[in-house]
């Protein structure tokens, strides 16, 4: 392998890594493939799979370099190495179409229509196989630009990696043809057909924004969040229980003087079983009672065989407990152990470093306050879009995500974990409440704009009145119908260049 091409593949994963929070050079995304599609350009199929390998653990160790805080080095170079496996397949297939798809001939400079529904395709399947990881998709970085992102009501956040990935595909077309005989007409025509596509997405989302905003006009509920800035051993401390405690009830009492509906704890809030230990449930039921509001407590629940819940309860003003979720979507090894028993040793590792211990729940509960109706994530369920839509599809009008990120420190963890928060808006038109321990927490409107937000490591709280939803959008009602479409296109083309290159 030549040393040009693989600084190119380098060079394309650095840029990956600044496009996402917290360097947030979401602008970078436009062209930062383009490096890694010319070094494989005139690369063997296994020469082309190395690069993209290459690029990918570059990215994906600089993007997930906060792993490191929770797992040993090598969980992080084995998650990295397994999350670049996908780049290098999709620089495999499509050196393969490019090569031996006869669909392109007479017309080569076409062959990157390809490239953006088999990124699409992997992206997805990333986000799905093996319980799913789809943290940092390349759509997400684009969580800033606001009209372009609105087109997820209809294609989820893989709509937005098609376009970026169509973007660097059209770039790095025209500057592999700048020799070619080709006429101007011919080299120009696939960067105005690009440039066409662009302008009318980035003209729908300006004109669906201000659509949506007249459609938020209707119900409302008035929520408060608070952010008690908990550190991780004061939270995980009995001895400092009561202080812990006392700080949430201080900030609840705080925010309370504005009278919300409703008031948000983060996730594991109180650090202990609210039904069963130190009598939380009742000085918590006393002060729902008392501000006359409804309190969502993240707390633990006792399960069976020795393994917890991570949940949350919905507290009444008349005092008691009127809704519980359980989480279904748990966090592999740091919540539950996957296959425990065919790997009993993988297994007693795991717990030796604190992983596992909890049972999913099995219900998708959708939480009632006086017809105004919601669906909890706990953690990063929030990353799942299919998750929320069922939520949604449910009837939630509204979605809240409660969350400790302080296991990530100052990193950039947080941040990420915030922005990916923003196409679960867009994509199901419904507002989200995000209440984070450590930050960051914050409200996001139905158009996928940050109302408020508070810093991570900062103790506070926040108030805002959020619409309800007010209409079903065509990615809550048909899902990731569009990636599936990317997947059925690229299944046509992969097996008619298999076929080609078998004759």
């Amino acid at each position: 392998m030549r040393y040009r091409p693989m600084f190119l593949a380098i060079l394309s994963g650095i840029l990956l890594i600044l496009i996402f929070p917290k360097a947030n050079l979401g602008f970078l995304a436009w062209l930062a493939l383009v490096p890694l599609l010319l070094a494989i350009r005139d690369e063997s199929p296994k020469s082309a799979f190395g690069l993209g390998l290459l690029a990918g653990v570059v990215s994906f160790l600089g993007i997930l370099y906060w792993i490191r805080i929770l797992s040993p080095l090598i969980g992080l170079l084995v998650l990295a190495f397994y999350l670049a496996l996908y780049i290098a397949l999709f620089c495999l297939l499509f050196n393969l179409c490019s090569r031996f798809t006869d669909i392109y001939r007479g017309a080569r400079g076409l062959r990157f229509i390809i490239a953006p529904c088999l990124w699409v395709s992997l992206e997805y399947l990333r986000s799905a196989l093996f319980s799913g990881f789809p943290w940092a998709l390349l759509g997400y970085s684009q969580y800033l630009n606001t009209p372009l992102i609105q087109i997820s009501e209809f294609t989820g956040v893989y709509g937005v990696s098609f376009l970026i990935v169509l973007v660097n595909a059209t770039i790095a077309n025209s500057i592999g043809e700048v020799q070619s005989p080709k006429s101007k007409v011919k080299k120009l025509l696939p960067i105005t057909v690009v440039a066409i596509i662009i302008s009318a997405c980035f003209i729908y989302g300006k004109l669906a924004i201000p659509a949506s905003s007249i459609q938020d006009q209707g119900s409302r509920i008035k929520v408060g969040i608070v952010q008690g800035n908990i550190d991780l051993e004061e939270k995980w401390s009995g001895i400092l229980h009561e202080k812990v405690l006392d700080t949430h009830i201080r900030l609840t009492e705080e925010v309370g003087k504005e009278a919300p509906e409703l008031i948000v704890w983060s996730e594991t809030a109180t650090a202990s079983c609210l039904k069963y230990e130190g009598g939380d449930l009742d000085r918590l039921s006393d002060l729902a009672k008392r501000l006359r509001s409804h309190l969502l407590i993240g707390s633990l629940d006792l399960a069976t065989q020795g393994d917890y819940y991570n949940s949350a309860f919905l507290l009444s003003p008349k005092g008691g407990i009127t809704y519980q979720y359980n989480k279904v979507h748990l966090v592999p090894f740091g919540e539950v152990i996957p296959l425990k028993r065919q790997f009993p040793f993988l297994a007693r590792f795991v717990e030796r470093m604190g992983g596992g211990g909890f049972k999913a729940g099995e219900e998708l509960t959708i939480f009632d306050i006086e017809g105004k109706r919601f669906g909890i994530l706990i953690c990063y369920e929030g990353i799942f879009d299919n998750l929320v839509r069922k939520f949604v599809k449910r009837g939630a009008d509204f979605m809240i995500n409660i969350t400790n990120d302080a296991w990530y420190e100052k990193t950039s963890a947080p941040y990420q974990h915030f922005s990916f928060s923003i196409f679960r808006a867009i994509e199901n038109r419904v507002p989200i409440v995000r209440a984070a321990n450590t930050g960051v927490s914050g409200f996001i409107d139905s158009q996928g704009r940050i109302r408020k937000d508070l810093d991570i490591f900062l103790e506070g709280t926040l108030i805002d009145e959020i619409s309800l939803k007010e209409k079903e959008t065509f990615y809550t009602r048909f899902g990731n119908l569009f990636a599936y479409l990317c997947l059925g296109l690229s299944g046509l083309l992969l097996a008619r260049a298999l076929i080609k290159k078998g004759r």
